[in-house]
C-alpha cells in the first residue's frame, strides 16, 4: 500500500457505496449491471489508490468494512452527495431557476407564516439558496431598492415608488390599544395604568410584496 494516496474516480466511489449498500460484491454487480469480477477489480483499484484496505474479506464470506473503510465511507457519501447537488443545481440553472434569492420581510409578519413559506419554498426549489432578512418599517423597501434583496414583504407603501413592482398578498391583523382619560404625562408614564374604560380596537394591515425591477 502506498503512503501517497491517489485520486479515486467517481465511478470507483459509486461502486464502493453500492457494495456497502448491497452487502456483497455480487449484489452490487446486479444493481450496477456489471460482472462481479469487474466490481472486485474496481474495489481493488480503489484500495490501491487510497493505500487502505476498505473491506475485511478474511473473517467472513461477506465483505465487512474495516475501520478505515468506515471512515472512507463517510467521505465517499459526502463526495457523492456533493456531485448530486452540483448536478441538481446545474439542472435548475438550465431550467431558468436562480442560484439564490434574497428575501426581506417585515418584522411584524407572523413567524409561523414565514416558517410555512420557507418550508414550502425549500420543498419546491431545493437547489435554490434562500437568504432571509428581517427588517422594520422602511428598511424593507430600502433593501429592495438597494438590490440587497430581490423580494420584500412589508406594509402599505406610497404609490408610485420608482423601481418597484408591487402586488397585494394578504393582511396581518394588528390590535392597537389606547387608554381613556386625560393625556399621559411622560414623566409619570411608568406609573400609569390602563383605565377601566379602555378597550382594544382591531385593524388589518395590508402586506405588499415588493420586487426589484
Amino acid at each position: 500500500m502506498t503512503s501517497d494516496p491517489g485520486i479515486p474516480t467517481l465511478d470507483q466511489l459509486r461502486v464502493f457505496l453500492t457494495v456497502v449498500d448491497a452487502g456483497s460484491f455480487a449484489g452490487a454487480a446486479r444493481k450496477l449491471g456489471r460482472a462481479t469480477s469487474v466490481i472486485s477489480y474496481s474495489i481493488a483499484n480503489l484500495e490501491n489508490q487510497l493505500g487502505l484496505e476498505l473491506f475485511d474479506r478474511n473473517t467472513t464470506r461477506k465483505p465487512l468494512l474495516t475501520e478505515a473503510g468506515r471512515t472512507m465511507l463517510a467521505e465517499a457519501l459526502a463526495v457523492s452527495s456533493g456531485v448530486d447537488s452540483m448536478r441538481a443545481k446545474a439542472k435548475g440553472l438550465l431550467q431558468g431557476l436562480e442560484a439564490e434569492v434574497h428575501l426581506v420581510v417585515d418584522v411584524l409578519l407572523p413567524a409561523h407564516r414565514v416558517v410555512d413559506a420557507l418550508k414550502a419554498f425549500r420543498k419546491e426549489f431545493p437547489t435554490v439558496s434562500l437568504h432571509l432578512h428581517v427588517e422594520a418599517l422602511g428598511a424593507v423597501t430600502k433593501l429592495v431598492l438597494d438590490r440587497v434583496a430581490t423580494i420584500g414583504i412589508t406594509g402599505p407603501l406610497d404609490a408610485g415608488i420608482e423601481g418597484l413592482a408591487r402586488i397585494d398578498i394578504g393582511y396581518v391583523p394588528l390590535i392597537p390599544v389606547a387608554a381613556t382619560g386625560p393625556s399621559i404625562d411622560p414623566r409619570r408614564q411608568k406609573s400609569s395604568r390602563r383605565g377601566p374604560g379602555a378597550h382594544p380596537a382591531r385593524a388589518d394591515r395590508p402586506l405588499d410584496a415588493d420586487a426589484g425591477t
